[in-house]
Protein backbone atom coordinates (compact mmCIF):
# COMPACT_ATOMS: atom_id res chain seq x y z
CA UNK A 1 0.00 0.00 0.00
CA UNK A 2 1.15 3.56 -0.44
CA UNK A 3 2.08 5.79 1.95
CA UNK A 4 -0.44 8.75 1.93
CA UNK A 5 0.86 12.09 1.90
CA UNK A 6 1.79 14.07 5.29
CA UNK A 7 -0.20 17.34 3.66
CA UNK A 8 -2.80 15.60 3.04
CA UNK A 9 -6.28 16.73 4.94
CA UNK A 10 -6.88 13.87 7.49
CA UNK A 11 -9.90 11.04 6.82
CA UNK A 12 -8.75 12.06 2.85
CA UNK A 13 -8.46 8.86 0.54
CA UNK A 14 -5.67 10.74 -1.44
CA UNK A 15 -2.49 8.22 -2.24
CA UNK A 16 -4.90 5.61 -0.52
CA UNK A 17 -5.04 3.79 -3.52
CA UNK A 18 -3.32 0.12 -3.99
CA UNK A 19 -0.99 0.12 -6.40
CA UNK A 20 -1.76 -1.64 -9.82
CA UNK A 21 -0.84 -5.51 -10.11
CA UNK A 22 1.29 -6.72 -12.85
CA UNK A 23 0.53 -9.86 -14.18
CA UNK A 24 3.43 -11.96 -16.29
CA UNK A 25 2.60 -13.95 -19.14
CA UNK A 26 2.81 -17.07 -17.12
CA UNK A 27 0.70 -15.85 -14.53
CA UNK A 28 -2.22 -14.86 -16.84
CA UNK A 29 -1.89 -17.56 -18.30
CA UNK A 30 -2.49 -19.66 -14.78
CA UNK A 31 -5.39 -17.39 -13.69
CA UNK A 32 -7.35 -17.21 -16.85
CA UNK A 33 -6.80 -21.09 -18.18
CA UNK A 34 -6.24 -19.16 -21.72
CA UNK A 35 -3.15 -20.66 -23.62
CA UNK A 36 -0.17 -18.57 -24.03
CA UNK A 37 -0.76 -19.30 -27.66
CA UNK A 38 -4.32 -17.76 -27.04
CA UNK A 39 -3.03 -14.94 -25.42
CA UNK A 40 -0.36 -13.76 -28.07
CA UNK A 41 -3.46 -14.26 -30.80
CA UNK A 42 -5.19 -12.19 -28.43
CA UNK A 43 -2.83 -9.86 -28.90
CA UNK A 44 -1.79 -9.73 -32.79
CA UNK A 45 -5.84 -9.03 -33.18
CA UNK A 46 -5.79 -6.16 -30.78
CA UNK A 47 -8.05 -7.35 -28.13
CA UNK A 48 -5.63 -7.00 -25.43
CA UNK A 49 -2.06 -4.81 -25.02
CA UNK A 50 0.52 -5.68 -22.58
CA UNK A 51 0.91 -2.53 -20.52
CA UNK A 52 4.29 -2.08 -21.10
CA UNK A 53 3.80 -1.89 -25.06
CA UNK A 54 3.52 -4.02 -27.80
CA UNK A 55 6.83 -4.57 -28.71
CA UNK A 56 8.07 -5.52 -25.08
CA UNK A 57 9.95 -8.81 -24.89
CA UNK A 58 8.16 -10.36 -21.68
CA UNK A 59 5.33 -8.58 -21.57
CA UNK A 60 3.43 -7.73 -18.46
CA UNK A 61 -0.64 -7.27 -18.11
CA UNK A 62 -2.76 -5.90 -15.86
CA UNK A 63 -6.30 -6.24 -13.72
CA UNK A 64 -8.05 -4.99 -17.19
CA UNK A 65 -6.67 -7.15 -18.93
CA UNK A 66 -7.92 -9.95 -17.04
CA UNK A 67 -11.32 -9.00 -16.54
CA UNK A 68 -11.00 -8.74 -20.80
CA UNK A 69 -9.54 -11.75 -21.35
CA UNK A 70 -12.11 -13.42 -18.88
CA UNK A 71 -15.18 -11.57 -20.98
CA UNK A 72 -13.45 -12.42 -24.16
CA UNK A 73 -13.60 -16.48 -23.11
CA UNK A 74 -17.30 -15.91 -21.75
CA UNK A 75 -18.15 -14.58 -25.22
CA UNK A 76 -16.44 -16.78 -27.42
CA UNK A 77 -18.59 -20.13 -24.94
CA UNK A 78 -21.35 -18.63 -23.93
CA UNK A 79 -22.29 -17.17 -27.15
CA UNK A 80 -20.21 -18.54 -29.65
CA UNK A 81 -18.98 -15.32 -31.18
CA UNK A 82 -16.34 -14.54 -33.20
CA UNK A 83 -12.67 -12.79 -32.53
CA UNK A 84 -14.41 -9.70 -35.44
CA UNK A 85 -17.36 -9.68 -33.07
CA UNK A 86 -15.84 -9.24 -30.05
CA UNK A 87 -13.51 -6.64 -31.06
CA UNK A 88 -16.60 -5.16 -31.94
CA UNK A 89 -18.51 -5.07 -28.89
CA UNK A 90 -15.15 -4.40 -26.99
CA UNK A 91 -15.06 -1.46 -28.63
CA UNK A 92 -18.87 -0.02 -28.61
CA UNK A 93 -17.58 -0.73 -24.84
CA UNK A 94 -15.08 1.26 -24.39
CA UNK A 95 -16.58 4.19 -26.57
CA UNK A 96 -19.90 4.14 -24.26
CA UNK A 97 -17.57 4.14 -21.14
CA UNK A 98 -15.75 7.10 -22.63
CA UNK A 99 -19.63 8.86 -23.24
CA UNK A 100 -20.61 8.11 -20.38
CA UNK A 101 -17.60 9.73 -18.25
CA UNK A 102 -17.61 12.96 -20.70
CA UNK A 103 -21.26 13.24 -19.98
CA UNK A 104 -20.49 12.99 -16.30
CA UNK A 105 -17.72 15.84 -16.53
CA UNK A 106 -20.02 18.23 -18.02
CA UNK A 107 -22.13 18.18 -15.37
Amino acid sequence: MTKPRCDAPAGSSENLTEPETVYTVDLVVQLTGVSDDTLRCYQLEGLISPINGPTADRPSFDDETLRTLRRIEHLKTAYGMSLPGIRLLLHLQAETERLQAELRAQR
